[in-house]
């Protein structure tokens, strides 16, 4: 970039406040070459590009910075939007955290409550496997009467159909609930793992005051 020298720029200066009214101020900027020029009046064009406002001593008393590009504009909207994405995490995480501290005291209540948990839902797993053993041995039973060319009543046909129909159930609640117990463990770590991380932040705040 070109810019006017030193001692031509202060006699350019000098030589427009001496013509200009006691009252007016000067102005300075920077055309598309880097010259410097001074004046009474920005030239339309220039104002864009940023501007200095000089007082009768020549000293900047207002300075208005460039006008921003588009990729400017646009960076300057992405920043605020992540800042802002940002500051909601931060006041979620706040608001878990809060609930985490008001719901345990320490690492052995929530250990305790997770027993509780997985016990509860393995004797709901324990009770439908057994369900499944009780129904898989009765239709067994069945299917020997049938293949043996037994006479089977009406009743033995609706129990057969009503296995039939439970065993999927069965079936089904094992997998959900086995899932559940995944679930579980993974909730109760991730609780117990953020519970340490606050105790331990707190504890070396403490320490530092």
């Amino acid at each position: 970039m070109r810019t006017t020298s030193f001692t031509l720029a202060a006699g350019v200066l000098l030589m427009l406040v001496g013509t200009a009214p006691a009252s007016a101020n000067m102005y300075k900027w920077v055309d598309e070459k880097g010259v410097v020029h001074y004046g009474d009046t920005i030239p339309p064009e220039y104002v864009k590009g940023g501007t200095t406002e000089l007082n009768r001593q020549g000293r900047a008393i207002k300075r208005t910075a460039p006008a921003l590009t588009e990729a400017q504009i646009r960076a300057q909207e992405e920043e605020k939007t992540r800042r802002l994405e940002d500051e909601k995490t931060a006041r979620e995480q706040k608001r878990k955290d809060d609930a985490l501290l008001a719901t345990y005291t320490s690492v052995k209540e929530i250990d305790q409550l997770r027993a509780r948990s997985v016990t509860a839902v393995e004797a709901v797993v324990k009770g439908a496997q057994n369900r499944i053993a009780e129904l898989k041995k009765r239709k067994t039973e069945i299917d020997a009467m049938e293949k043996s060319k037994q006479r089977i009543s009406a009743e033995i046909r609706r129990e057969q159909k009503s296995i039939e129909q439970e065993l999927p159930v069965q079936q089904g609640l094992v997998e959900q609930k086995s899932k559940e117990l995944v679930a579980i463990n993974v909730k109760f770590d991730t609780e117990r793992r953020r519970f340490e991380e606050i105790k331990l932040r707190e504890g070396a705040a403490g320490k530092a005051k």
